[in-house]
């Protein structure tokens, strides 16, 4: 149904809970396919496939295999958003050396967390994965606060996580 406005779909957002399994991919795979065609958006179904291999393969590989996860697919105006909640939150990143560690971009981020936390378990020790897991909430509020500011001052949040995760991805390639 157009929304009247700009041409747009209104669409209901689809969460399909799964586990986070290897043989699991293909068949997110085919029911994202089915559902984008349903949708009528068949021309954006292979890279929303692939968007699913890459989410899921995340989570079995960072979180592990058999988490209870939640596939979001959702129409933001013109835009197809394709996400994954993972629903195990005792689980720990797994913190994996791959020479990112020593960019000085790593090192100044890292800063922070722990003064944005202002005193709220920021200063908790360690930089083993406890710790690193300790900053990731001020992280989160952080990136949270910025998109706030981006929206007050005129900005797209969407476009601009858009842009800063094509950012970040195209260096890990050139890394």
């Amino acid at each position: 149904m157009a929304n009247g406005n700009d041409g747009c779909m209104t669409r209901k957002p689809w969460e399909p809970p799964f586990l986070a399994e290897p043989e699991e991919v293909a068949a997110l795979r085919r029911v994202v396919r089915l559902h984008l065609r349903l949708w009528g958006l068949s021309d954006v179904a292979e890279v929303a496939e692939i968007c699913v291999s890459e989410l899921v393969s995340n989570v079995i590989r960072h979180v592990g295999a058999g988490t209870s996860s939640t596939l979001v697919v959702e129409m933001n105006g013109t835009r197809l958003r394709v996400a994954l909640r993972d629903r195990e939150t005792r689980a720990l990143p797994t913190l994996l050396s791959g020479g990112h560690i020593d960019d000085p971009r790593v090192a100044k981020s890292g800063a922070c967390p722990t003064l944005y936390a202002g005193g709220r378990g920021g200063e908790h020790p360690g930089a083993g994965r406890v710790g690193i897991a300790f900053q990731e909430e001020p992280a989160i509020d952080l990136i949270a606060d910025l998109l706030h500011w981006l929206r007050a001052h005129g900005h797209d949040p969407d476009e601009a996580l858009d842009r800063a995760q094509a950012h970040f991805e195209a260096e890990l390639g050139a890394g």
